[in-house]
């Protein structure tokens, strides 16, 4: 499922407001009917937040069963780290950036190293090397063994000392930009609603670095999550500006029932000294206060451009919105279903080889259950061309 954009939309973000703080009383307030139906969305995500713990362990495997590639680690040959290999080798597999000669890399919130281990397989297939520099936030993450230490940094990016350093580690390593940089930051939050919100922060530090390294002609990408509110919409408009194409995309390795999609930004065109100083004084003073007894407090960006005004394709960028949220909306309903019958037998299968560590011999004794799936999963190793275990190829 796909998006593209080649509009540039030629806003003068140099001559806007760069922000102002909102007072609010709810997270809805903040989203906008404009960029997509999100009221039914909030409505599903809200019967998660009522399961009690031992039926949200049911419902995560529900979801695990309801996604078609997630047995895929069990026929890769390879053992890789994370769900994000396969993410980012369905992203970027076909493109031609991989196949330069020289590649230099830049992955943000990057641990514990799934896309630097896409992007080095890829290329060690046709005898390239890569050279990279990665940052995450903790460095207790443990990343893939393999990985040169010295080229991962660590920091909260979301302070503005810490975007200092990286910057200037970076460039110093770098001095001639980067090709391709990526940003797949998140974390965990208890009210789902909330997480498009919560994370806008994290995403502006994450272009505000990309903008700043990245090389003429380069390429970013970048994981959004919602799009209902007018910070998600600037920052895609600001990406836009700077970017000659740019497609969003939901992988089909993405897991259905969440809100991630990757913006695929091409062909970096540049960007002035002004507005890079704009988004870092926003950064600085950036605030965002959850309200409780009392209004949040948040940080509107460019809140004097108009989405309705100034993006002309936002009609199909709502069509997109929707088509991801429907699916998700669809996909969730499932998984509670399942969760309310959870005693029935076949639902009870299901559980018994999802909810905790899932193995081998599970998977092979209810093979005949999970014949399509694992088709799927072997029909996307070999399409891209990573090699199959032993189980796989008895499927070939």
């Amino acid at each position: 499922m796909e998006f593209f954009n080649n509009e540039n939309n030629n806003i003068k973000f140099e001559n806007e407001v760069p922000f102002r703080y909102l007072q609010f009383s709810n997270l809805n307030c903040l989203k906008n009917k404009e960029y997509g139906n999100f009221e039914i969305l909030d409505s599903t995500k809200c019967k998660i937040d009522t399961l009690n713990k031992i039926d949200e362990r049911y419902r995560k495997a529900a979801t695990r069963y309801l996604h078609e590639y997630e047995l895929i680690r069990f026929f890769c040959k390879k053992s890789v780290i994370s769900r994000a290999y396969f993410k980012m080798y369905e992203m970027i597999y076909s493109s031609e950036l991989i196949k330069k000669i020289n590649l230099n890399c830049f992955f943000i919130c990057e641990a514990p190293g799934g896309f630097i281990e896409a992007v080095s397989d890829i290329r060690r297939k046709q005898n390239l090397k890569t050279d990279y520099i990665s940052i995450s936030k903790q460095s207790e993450i443990k990343y893939n063994y393999y990985l040169e230490q010295n080229n991962l940094l660590d920091g909260d990016i979301t302070n503005v000392s810490v975007i200092d350093n990286t910057i200037k580690t970076v460039l110093n390593k770098f001095p001639d930009k980067l090709d391709l940089i990526t940003a797949d930051g998140g974390f965990d939050v208890k009210i789902f609603n909330g997480q498009e919100i919560i994370t806008n922060h994290l995403l502006l530090a994450e272009i505000y670095l990309a903008l700043s390294t990245q090389k003429i002609n380069g390429t970013f990408i970048i994981k959004f999550f919602d799009m209902f509110t007018h910070n998600s919409i600037v920052m895609y408009m600001l990406l836009s500006n700077c970017y000659k194409y740019i497609k969003i995309i939901k992988p089909n390795t993405s897991v259905k029932c969440n809100s991630e999609r990757y913006l695929i930004c091409e062909s970096f065109l540049g960007i002035g000294n002004k507005m890079l100083d704009d988004l870092y004084n926003i950064l600085d003073k950036y605030i965002y206060c959850s309200p409780k007894d009392t209004f949040g407090i948040y940080t509107i960006i460019y809140p004097n451009i108009n989405p309705n005004i100034n993006l002309g394709n936002l009609d199909n960028l709502k069509k997109f919105n929707n088509s991801i949220l429907q699916i998700q909306v669809e996909f969730i309903n499932e998984s509670i279903k399942m969760v309310e019958n959870k005693n029935k037998f076949l639902q009870s299968i299901f559980f018994k080889i999802f909810i905790d560590k899932i193995t081998t011999d599970y998977i092979f004794f209810y093979k005949n259950i999970l014949n399509s799936r694992i088709r799927k999963c072997i029909s996307f190793l070999k399409k891209h061309n990573i090699n199959t275990n032993q189980y796989g190829r008895s499927y070939m």
